[in-house]
């Protein structure tokens, strides 16, 4: 299945999560339901994961970066009107503040 969504990095450290965009821009404003949902799960370790941000379809579940875009646009003004994101991460990298690679 394509994604069809925004690679993004969620670093995890002393119980706080930031979201990043594939260029390092910070994201996290724009998805605070996925911060908080990556929080909770942590809880206290440091981890990194990689994944996608997607807006699926409410009808088919089929992931569209039209939804994501327009969520990323309006977001500020109707945040609470837009549909909530999902992010599917592939790859995750757990360790005490040490990144490891593969």
């Amino acid at each position: 299945m394509k994604w069809d969504g925004m690679r993004a990095i969620c670093r995890v450290s002393d119980g706080r999560a930031d979201l990043y965009s594939r260029n390092r821009n910070i994201v996290t404003a724009s998805y605070p339901e996925l911060a908080a949902a990556v929080e909770e799960l942590a809880g206290r370790t440091d981890l990194i994961l990689d994944g996608e941000i997607i807006a699926p379809d409410p009808v088919t579940g089929i992931p569209s970066f039209t939804r994501l875009q327009r969520r990323c646009i309006h977001f500020a003004r109707r945040a609470n009107s837009w549909p909530r994101c999902r992010c599917s991460c592939f790859a995750s990298i757990c360790s005490n503040s040490k990144a490891r690679t593969r």
